[in-house]
């Protein structure tokens, strides 16, 4: 099984009805973002971590969304249920997977798929049991073994329903505690600089914030900092590669060498406790950061961060007068999990 057994998928499409998958918190904010791209009609929430629409054009532009994680054409729609036994019948009687890329059954009995399940745990099915059951039917079906490469069938089923789209190669989850490039390029979206903005990661890691809103368009300025010297060299050397306008310095995050009311744009990761070493030092992390976003933000400016401990950050941010949250909700994907907080600075009217 090959890319060319699935042609509407590596070719351009007329009309067809696709899946993006994108981390769960970002569906709004992709759905905005896919609505407006030539081509594009229908767009809707399917369900969470996921996003419908129709859509003609090259298939390339769909995946050369940051956000989107996978690409699917939709092979079906099945009635969920809260038995195994009856939600494999509905799936197997609704969705026609010999018909798949044109007689792939027939054509490529050795061939392999990658498989990837997402299973409401509302249903109260295991997903151990739902994977176990997926996979040996479409062995039986497409004759083919799973592998963990190639092809890509994704199985979502939640309350009331669920589908099957395929596609290629899904991206890779990142590793626990990093920042997925998706998650990145999401958060630069919720963040929307324009390019008279000028925008500050303080704490930049790795510098996954810097590189993917240097890949959104220019700014007027882009600076990122962090205390540690060889993460900072290591993202001045990504810059570079993109041959990108931005600024990385050691600093300390808690005392920005940056003038106050100056910044239009704050993204910032903000790690949990582990990653900061204890849950105190990443409460005394949160809390210095907080008053410095005060501080360099400017009146009409906005700071988008992804907290890992929304335990220690959300309470902070109830005692700032000065900062109101305008949004907040959670983010995961594979094994990431944060909190989203957008906000902004308090306008005090002048009395």
């Amino acid at each position: 099984m090959n890319h060319r057994d699935i042609s509407p998928v590596s070719e351009e499409a007329h009309g067809e009805v696709y899946v993006l998958r994108v981390p769960q918190g970002f569906e709004e904010i992709a759905i905005r973002h896919i609505a407006a791209m030539p081509g594009a009609s229908e767009v809707e929430l399917l369900t969470d971590g996921a996003v419908e629409l129709r859509y003609t054009g090259p298939l390339a532009r769909l995946r050369a969304l940051r956000v989107v994680e996978g690409v699917f054409r939709t092979l079906g729609v099945f009635l969920s249920s809260r038995s195994l036994d009856e939600m494999m019948r509905n799936l197997l009687s609704q969705v026609d997977f010999r018909g798949w890329g044109g007689g792939v059954h027939d054509r490529d009995p050795g061939g392999r798929f990658s498989l990837s399940l997402s299973l409401d745990p509302a249903l109260g099915i295991p997903e151990r049991d739902f994977r176990s059951e997926v996979t040996w039917a479409l062995q039986a079906t497409l004759r083919a073994k799973p592998s963990p490469e190639g092809v890509a069938i994704h199985v979502a089923a939640g309350p009331e329903a669920g589908w099957v789209g395929v596609g290629g190669p899904e991206r890779q989850p990142s590793e626990k505690g990093s920042l997925p490039s998706s998650v990145a390029a999401g958060t630069v979206l919720y963040a929307g600089a324009r390019s008279d903005d000028r925008v500050l990661d303080p704490l930049c890691g790795p510098g996954e914030l810097l590189v993917e809103q240097a890949l959104a368009g220019p700014v007027t300025t882009l600076l990122g900092g962090d205390v540690d010297l060889k993460a900072v060299r290591s993202i001045q050397a990504r810059l570079r590669g993109l041959a990108a306008p931005a600024c990385a310095c050691r600093w300390d995050p808690r005392r920005l060498p940056i003038r106050p009311r100056s910044i239009d744009t704050v993204i910032a990761y903000l790690p949990s406790g582990l990653q900061a070493g204890s849950r105190q030092i990443a409460r005394s992390l949160y809390q210095s950061l907080l008053k410095e976003v005060i501080r360099v933000l400017r009146p009409t400016g906005r700071a988008v961060l992804l907290a890992g401990e929304k335990e220690i950050l959300t309470p902070l941010l109830g005692r700032q007068t000065e900062l109101a949250i305008e949004t907040q909700h959670p983010v995961r994907t594979g094994p990431f999990r944060a909190e989203l907080y957008v906000i902004r600075p308090v306008l005090k009217l002048l009395t």
